[in-house]
């Protein structure tokens, strides 16, 4: 949610560059595990509700150079409800 909070528009309105930390391969760098790891969980999610998922682009590192097609993943609404709950439990247990 933090990430999502520092982008300028919402979610739907930003290029895929912009959205590059919430693809697979920066989901899972960012909990330390291999996209592979995290692929079934993402996808278990967005079957409960939690979150959505669409097809995007995204430039390749040099010197590769050119596209990759990435999935995109973002909180639904019900899914930031649990985020939220979730983040607020936590802060209590410290």
């Amino acid at each position: 949610m933090q990430e999502e909070k520092k982008l300028k528009k919402p979610l739907e309105q930003c290029s895929d560059e912009k959205l590059k930390p919430f693809i697979t391969k920066n989901i899972a760098n960012h909990l330390g595990v291999t996209p592979q790891t995290i692929t079934p969980t993402l996808k278990a999610l967005e079957f409960s509700g939690l979150l959505s998922s669409r097809k995007g682009a995204v430039k390749r590192g040099e010197p590769a150079g050119g596209k990759s097609g990435v999935k995109i993943w973002s909180l639904t609404d019900e899914g930031k409800i649990y985020a939220a709950y979730f983040s607020k439990e936590k802060l209590r247990m410290i």
